[in-house]
Parts: C-alpha cells; structure tokens; sequence
C-alpha cells in the first residue's frame, strides 16, 4: 500500500461534492427563514437533484444534523446580526440606500420598551390619500417571536380590490406602543407623500371618513390620544369640529374624536357575546341584536335590560363596557356622533383585513422570523404595486367595478339559496321515504304474523279433519263442498237435506221424502250457495229414515251429509253418487 495514499471517506460522510450541493440548495432556496425542512422540501432543491431526495443522492444527508448545521451557518454568514429587532434595524440602514420608490423599510424606531417597525412603499402611501375608509387588524400567526403584524387594508378606488397600504411590526399591544404606532403612520404617510393624512369630520383638509377595528381598548385608546395630540396641534382654520373641544378634558376629548371615526367589527362583537358566562341562547340573540336598534329609546332600553338582568355574566359584560364610551357607538349609529353619510361608507366588519392575513400567510408561510416575514412582505407588495403601475400605464380599467361586484355578489347569493332549497328538497323527500319505509316495515310485520297464524289454524284444522273423515274417501271426481259446509252447527240445530229443482225428489231418497219442503232460513247452511234457493229437509231423524243405516245422533247424520260426494251438472241438478 501506498504509505501516502488516504483511506476512503465513510460512507456517512459528506463529500466535497454533496456538501457543495447542499450549499446550492440552501442558496436557492435562500437563507432568510431557511430550515432543513424547508431546504429539503423546496422545489429548486428538486430540481437540483434530479428528482431525488437529498439521502438519495448521498448517504450522509440520513444525518439530519448534518444539513442543519450547514443551514445555520449559511444563515450566520448571510445575517450576522440575527433576523429579529437588529436585524430589521440593519436593514433599514440597507434599504436607505436603495432609491426613494424602491424603499420599503421606512423606520425602526425604539422607545422605551417598545419596539416599532414600519414597512410600506411610497407608492402604497400614497393610495391612502385615495381611500374612504382603512380597515386594521393584528395578526400573530404569521411571526414568530415577540414582534407580531399590525395590517393596514384599504379598498383601492381605481382598480375596486382590496390593497394592503402598511405593515407594522410591533412587540407590545399597550395603549403606549397603540400611540406611538397611530403616530408613526401619521409622520409617515405626511413624509412620503408630502400630505398629511386626516379624517374629514376633524380636519377640511382630510379624506378619510373613518376605519373599522376590533374591540382591542388600547388601540382605540392610543387612537384617542393621537388625535387629541393632533386637534390641539392643528391649524385653527383647517379644524372641522363644531363642538366647543377647548372646553373639554382630554380623555372626555379624546372618546369625542374616537367616536367620530371609528366603528367596530360586528364579528368580533358577536364572538364576544357567545363567550359570555351563564348567558341563555335568548339572552344572546338580544345582545347580539343592539348594533341593529333603530331608536335611542330602544338602545336604553337595552341598557336598562343590561342593569338588570338576573344572570351575573350578563351585567358583568355590560359594566366591563360602559367605561369605553366608544364602544356602544361603533356598534349602532343611533348613538355614534359619527356622520351618516360616513357611518354608511365605512364597513361594519374587518373582513378585508382578515381576508388579507390567509393571503400573507399563504404567499410568504407562517412562523417566520421578523427579517423574513418584512422580506416576503416586500416582495408581495412590490408586486401588487407593479401590476398597479402596469395597469395604470396600459389605461386597462379593472372589471371589479361596483355593478360588477353587486352582480357577483347577487349571483353568490343566488348560487347559495338555490344549493339550501335542493338541500332541504332532499331532506324532505329522505324524510318521507323513512316514513314510509318505518309505515311498511310495521305493516310487514303485522302482515308475518298473520301469515304464522294462518298457518298454525290451517295446520290445527287439518288434523282435525283428518280425524273426523276416518276411512271414508271422497271420489276424485266428485266437487267437495266449500269450507262453510264444514261448520259444525249446534246439536240442536236442524240437519239440512237438499232438494233438486222443482222440489223433486232426490234420487236414492224414499218418495215420501219430497212432502219436506221447508224454506232455506240460515246462511250457513248446506248448499246455500246454489240457486235458485233451496228448502231444508226435515230434522235429522228423517235423515235417518231416508239414508238406511243412519243413526238418529245429529252428529252422526251431519257426518254423513258431509261426507256424500256429489256433481253438479249445467241445470243444477245433483247427483250423489
């Protein structure tokens, strides 16, 4: 052997050329968020692979350790300052750099213990100034981490969708931290665009009619502290309030300017009341229907019912809300001080921004460190602003116009009431099947039952015949009498001899035997289903006398009555034979 030659690597180790394609597809894949899940999984690692799985390739890779490790170090290496607070921070720093539209990390700001980070282009700020109204919701599933999203939704005029305008990332949800951000969105869009933002009912100048939120206090509390701030900054002339605000406290000012813009998500409203401790279904179907309450006799009456109801969870609901006197009104417009003409313009749910949150999450994942959470945001921003820009440049105007979109939403509805009534057309039409299936099994079972009846008296009955024919057998010939024939009348009851017609004389029968010629009287009686009628004979003992050898017993004569085959020919005449 060759005392410089190496041994061969172990088939569990990585070689040069697996560790190099690891790193490939960790930089395909990109660094940002990166996992070994995600690395192995991804397409571009696929398609680097041929189709196969990385432990196909080489062995090494069974060790999960290995491709872990070199995911880490790739993403030290790219972020050295981490994808959290620093990281933003850094990136920020990046992005000051970039050109003016081109950048999407506004500010990273700190204060205090409140960490605050904003991300949107210039060219989104600007669609605030385009919009009636903003909707704004948290989110938390997409970040992982102390950082969690604030998203802000208009509905873009110009081209009738939905449009995320801002991001916030912000790692408290206090009244303080709701300050601060309702400030910086404020500076911001005034910086960007050159325009300060404003609601209309407060400043001439604004265009905003107002916003819908949840029912999170302190972020209506920040909101009320920041326009307070801004109210008694504001130029004189550019303030719109007809109420004497100079006189008025600040918090008593802060829940007017509230009021005036903000309304709240029924949805949120409704998940509150179903959480309500010991409260009846009727009880919840009452609390549910304030915000549709025409009158302000019928809202106090609503209070009045609150104050006293008999179940604690319901009063306690009620006192928990009595202290935010922006919470009634942003439910029922009878008692907002809001405009009507804006109280209509603004939404009563969170929708667009909760229909929002799954776009995100579907487009740039969930779980995600705050740096690539910004970084997948820029790009799903950057490309909704540049198909903007593209339709823009082109003078190709959007379909979803408002005829349009009542159109769809007519059809929907349509679409839906037709499904229900084909639903319940089924669950009738299953209804009576069962019903008659549950009316037929019953009646089978009534019918078996007289059928094993039938049976059990048909089989008790020919044994009783069996015993009472003895030796004596019909001729095949001959037509037996019907089973009425087989009655046995009482003893005391006359036997009953047939006659021809004409009242003549059976054959075999003494001459004097025609002189009885008495009229048919019981339905029961032998041969009663012949015509025209026949008479009875006489008793059984002149029976006796016509038949020889018969015994004057009554049971004896009906025997033999019985048991006397007989024809019948096409005149009715009977021959015995």
């Amino acid at each position: 052997m060759n005392p410089h030659s190496h041994c061969n690597f172990p088939s569990t180790k990585l070689s040069p050329d697996a560790k190099a394609l690891a790193a490939e597809a960790i930089t395909a894949h990109g660094t940002l968020g990166a996992t070994t899940l995600k690395v192995k999984t991804a397409p571009t690692t696929t398609q680097l692979t041929g189709g196969k799985s990385l432990q196909e390739v080489h062995p090494g890779f069974l060790n999960a350790r290995r491709l872990q490790e070199m995911v880490k170090k790739a993403r030290t290496t790219a972020h050295p300052e981490g994808e959290e607070w620093i990281g933003l921070c850094n990136q920020r720093e990046k992005d000051r750099q970039l050109p003016f539209e081109k950048q999407y990390i506004q500010a990273c700001h700190a204060e205090g213990d409140i960490q605050l980070c904003i991300a949107m282009y210039p060219a989104q700020a600007r669609i605030f100034h385009l919009a009636d109204y903003l909707v704004i919701d948290y989110t938390f599933k997409r970040i992982y981490g102390d950082l969690n999203e604030w998203e802000i939704v208009v509905w873009h005029p110009s081209h009738n969708e939905r449009t995320t305008v801002g991001r916030f990332l912000c790692n408290k949800q206090n009244r303080e931290a709701f300050r601060l951000l309702w400030r910086k969105l404020f500076e911001t869009v005034d910086r960007l665009t050159g325009r300060p933002l404003h609601y209309a009912v407060i400043h001439k100048s604004g265009t905003l009619k107002g916003h819908c939120l949840d029912a999170e206090a302190a972020q209506v509390q920040g909101l009320a502290d920041e326009l307070v701030f801004q109210v008694k900054t504001a130029d004189p002339a550019d303030l719109a309030l007809t109420v004497d605000w100079q006189s008025m406290t600040n918090d008593k000012l802060g829940n007017y300017l509230a009021q005036l813009v903000t309304k709240l998500c029924t949805a949120h409203y409704n998940r509150d009341v179903d959480a309500i401790a010991g409260a009846s279904d009727e009880d919840k179907r009452i609390i549910k229907n304030f915000p549709y309450l025409k009158t302000e006799h019928n809202v106090k009456d609503f209070y009045i019912w609150c104050l006293d109801h008999h179940v604690p969870g319901v009063l306690n609901w009620y006192k928990n809300k009595v202290p935010y006197p922006w919470y009634f009104s942003g439910y029922n417009q009878n008692v907002s001080p809001m405009p009507y003409e804006h109280w209509i313009a603004v939404p009563w749910h969170t929708n667009e921004a909760e229909s929002a949150h799954p776009l995100s999450n579907r487009l740039g994942g969930t779980q995600l460190t705050a740096l690539a959470a910004i970084e997948q945001s820029r790009k799903m921003d950057g490309d909704v602003m540049r198909a903007f820009s593209a339709r823009d440049s082109q003078a190709i105007p959007s379909k979803k116009t408002l005829i349009g979109r009542l159109s769809h939403n007519t059809n929907r509805r349509i679409s839906t009431l037709k499904k229900v009534e084909e639903k319940q057309a089924r669950n009738t039409e299953l209804q009576q099947l069962e019903t008659e299936r549950a009316q037929n099994q019953e009646r089978n079972k009534m019918i078996n039952a007289a059928i094993k009846s039938l049976k059990a008296d048909a089989k008790n009955g020919k044994k009783g015949k069996s015993a009472s024919a003895g030796s004596s057998t019909p001729s095949t010939s001959a037509r037996r009498a019907p089973p009425s024939l087989m009655d046995s009348p009482s003893v005391d009851s006359p036997s009953v001899v047939p006659t021809l017609p004409g009242n003549r004389p059976c054959p075999d029968l003494p001459a004097n035997f025609s002189s009885y010629t008495p009229a048919f009287q019981s339905p029961n009686t032998a041969f009663a289903f012949l015509s025209p009628p026949y008479t009875p004979s006489a008793t059984t003992d002149a029976l006796s006398e016509a038949r020889p050898g018969a015994t004057s017993s009554p049971s004896q004569s009906r025997n033999a009555l019985y048991h006397t085959d007989f024809t019948l020919s096409d005149d009715f005449d009977i021959t015995f034979s």
